[in-house]
């Protein structure tokens, strides 16, 4: 329970630095990335490689560094306790580091050193996803970084029923009139 964790004074000790959301496309990693920072209550941000990504040299690292400086702003001010960053196909910026790859090596050094170098802010939390866990730095995925390695699979069909019933819930309690009404959710799951 993230409530009961950010209770204690050694934050430290308790919470991931990270969280590797690993599956196939649709199985559903950015929607639990945001369930999980929607029942935190903590700030979120979510981005990916567009976002920051720049064809200007050194460009990419400075902006990724902008984004761990935002989200720890708020912790070192005492504003919150903690905020999560959640970076969708983490593999774009976190590629093995080659050789004639000085570009994409400062935004994985970026990464680590934000995520527990000299730059670590105790607070911000990084949930990443990613369907090809194989191309990913070590570096990246060694403990004190990404602590929390969750491998997601599909849903089955009471799942995926269950999924429509919220989905559609919702869109009925958005709308003045329920739209969708007679559903047959067995087909749906099926």
């Amino acid at each position: 329970n993230l409530e009961f964790a950010l209770s204690y004074s050694s934050m430290e000790d308790l919470l991931p630095k990270g969280v590797l959301l690993i599956g196939a496309p649709g199985s559903g990693k950015t929607t639990l990335a945001r369930i999980l920072c929607d029942q935190a209550d903590i700030p979120f941000e979510s981005f990916g490689n567009a976002d920051f990504g720049s064809s200007y040299v050194n460009q990419t690292a400075i902006n990724l560094q902008k984004i761990f400086d935002q989200a720890g702003y708020p912790i070192k001010k005492g504003l919150v306790p903690a905020s999560m960053l959640f970076i969708d196909e983490i593999d774009t910026i976190g590629r093995i580091r080659g050789d004639n790859d000085t570009e994409g090596a400062k935004v994985v050094t970026t990464m680590c050193v934000n995520m527990n170098g000299h730059k670590n802010v105790d607070g911000v939390i990084v949930i990443g996803a990613t369907n090809r866990v194989d191309i990913i730095d070590p570096a990246l995925l060694r403990p004190g970084r990404f602590d929390e390695i969750i491998e997601m699979g599909y849903p089955d069909k009471e799942e995926i029923k269950e999924i429509y019933k919220v989905h559609i819930g919702k869109r009925n309690r958005n709308s003045r009139k329920e739209i969708f009404s007679g559903i047959d959710y067995d087909s749906l799951g099926r």
